[in-house]
């Protein structure tokens, strides 16, 4: 803090309207004057703090004296408390400071209680205005180049020419646009959050409950791999064995790579837990669920008046048998596994908690209900599999969305701290993967309108990162520190922190085209 001269008896100081360029990002000016005779105290709690303890501001201010706080967090709002020396309660206010704005906070200890006002000296900067900027100039750079593209086509047309080089031809296999264009959004985001996301908090996790568009991307990814599971065992050929071995193989390589790409050359500071690590185990568990529970048998009756069902669906439920199949089945793994698995399950994670080491909080429970996300991914896929009209997959998707989003709302009841599950990223609650798996099937709807109903849309160029999504990532992960991926900001604003992210983002944009182009697919 910084002291300045004292000021005349009951005068109000005059503004200081000189706006504080050195301030870092997201913080303010806040400065304090008491009118008065009583020394004071200040504490505070942020608005995102739940049930925090209050953190000291100003240990001691002296009367008729100008005083600044440290830079003053402008994220969220915060509650400023006002104690006498002695440690008596005096009055407390609430205020959102605004970034690099200049204020002062007036006491005045000669009235009962105490009055408390803030106003605003110098005007903050308006950090609302670089996003806007972007989004305009990113949104007339894809109407420019659908516009080239259209003008590209009807000049091959003209000239009966073969249209080539259209983004509708996939590699050999045949791809469904949609997912891949999905998974290329997330990814976008993912790259665009871990550069930093231009400084602004929504594009950065949430602190402990809440969700914010950081929290969205890893568990989409975790969805779209069930999804695309699903596709690929559709075509899956070999014996039990052969399967086996390929699911493992896949499995290790996405554990090893995200070691690697997670640690150091000191193995004693290694995280085993990570991005690509949950990816590997949940990608063994649900694809061992999937290729060796049986699946439940299927008859060929037909239901009239059912909506759900068109007139090329044949196969649906024997409830009665396929049941009784099913739970007999079911039971029987149930009673065998799941005593030794919570056993090892709890001894593990009461080592790591009770000894009162260090933890990770996304460590071995939270792999559980990625496991569960994986697996409704899984289902979202096989509702493309086994269902051929547009309308049969889309009212699936979009009543697994209402019914998991509605679930995930009443576990949280609506609120961010509220229900006996809220939203938290960190620990992947029930409700978090309750609501991302809703999402994700309603955000696979909307993709699947786009490109593969209407098709007014291909999907470029979230397509082309879509299609290389783990090459994308682990080469943004080891290269993003470098130019042109990054570069040193020669000032600390969000002009130029988003500038320095969208154009590394760009860039991977462009490498994820080329590679498109030579028919480069990276896949494990």
């Amino acid at each position: 803090m910084m002291m300045t001269t004292a000021a005349a008896d009951d005068d109000v100081p005059d503004p200081n309207t000189t706006s504080p360029t050195d301030y870092p990002m997201d913080t303010a000016k806040v400065r304090l004057y008491v009118m008065g005779s009583a020394v004071t105290s200040y504490n505070y709690v942020s608005d995102e703090c739940y049930h925090c303890l209050e953190t000291t501001l100003m240990h001691r201010a002296q009367p008729e004296t100008e005083y600044y706080f440290d830079p003053v967090d402008t994220r969220w709002g915060i509650n400023i408390t006002v104690y006498r020396y002695n440690g008596s309660f005096q009055n407390s206010i609430k205020y959102h400071f605004a970034e690099r704005g200049v204020y002062t906070l007036l006491v005045n200890s000669n009235t009962t209680p105490w009055d408390l006002s803030i106003t605003e000296d110098a005007e903050p900067q308006m950090t609302w205005l670089p996003e806007v900027v972007f989004i305009l100039g990113l949104l007339f750079l894809f109407i420019l180049w659908q516009a080239f593209k259209i003008f590209l086509y009807w000049r091959k047309r003209w000239k009966h020419a073969p249209l080539t080089d259209s983004i509708t031809e996939h590699p050999a296999a045949e791809r469904i646009g949609s997912v891949d264009t999905f998974r290329g959004i997330s990814l976008v985001i993912m790259i665009f959050v871990n550069s930093s996301g231009g400084g602004y908090w929504y594009f950065n996790h949430a602190t402990w409950n809440g969700l914010t568009v950081a929290d969205l991307v890893f568990p989409w990814f975790v969805f779209l791999m069930g999804t695309s599971m699903a596709l690929s065992f559709k075509r899956r050929k070999g014996s039990n064995w052969e399967i086996f071995k390929k699911i493992f193989i896949r499995s290790l390589k996405l554990f090893c790579l995200g070691l690697f790409l997670n640690n150091g050359w000191n193995y004693k500071h290694w995280r085993i837990p990570g991005v690509l690590q949950r990816f590997g185990l949940s990608y063994f568990f649900v694809a061992c669920l999937a290729a060796y529970v049986p699946a439940i048998p299927l008859c060929n009756k037909k239901i009239k008046g059912d909506p759900l069902v068109g007139e090329d669906s044949h196969k649906l439920l024997d409830l009665q048998q396929s049941g009784r199949m099913a739970i007999s089945y079911m039971g029987k793994a149930v009673s065998d596994i799941v005593p030794y698995f919570l056993q090892w399950l709890i001894i593990l994670a009461c080592v790591a908690v009770c000894t009162c080491r260090a933890y990770d909080p996304e460590g071995l429970l939270g792999y559980l209900t990625s496991f569960f996300m994986c697996y409704l991914g899984l289902q979202a896929g096989r509702i493309l599999t086994h269902h051929k009209q547009h309308a049969q997959r889309l009212v699936r998707w979009l009543l697994w969305g209402l019914i998991l989003g509605s679930i995930a709302a009443g576990l949280c009841l609506f609120e961010k701290e509220g229900g006996p599950i809220p939203i938290n990223k960190n620990l992947w609650s029930l409700s978090f993967v309750l609501a991302l798996a809703g999402g994700g099937n309603i955000c696979l709807s909307l993709c699947y309108i786009v490109e593969d109903v209407w098709k007014v849309w291909e999907g470029e160029p979230f397509l082309f990162m879509g299609m290389n999504s783990i090459s994308m990532y682990c080469l943004s992960e080891v290269f993003g520190g470098y130019f042109p991926f990054s570069f040193q900001l020669p000032a600390d604003t969000h002009w130029w922190l988003l500038s320095s992210n969208v154009l590394g983002v760009s860039v991977w944009v462009l490498v994820s085209y080329l590679m498109w182009r030579e028919k480069l697919f990276i896949s494990l």
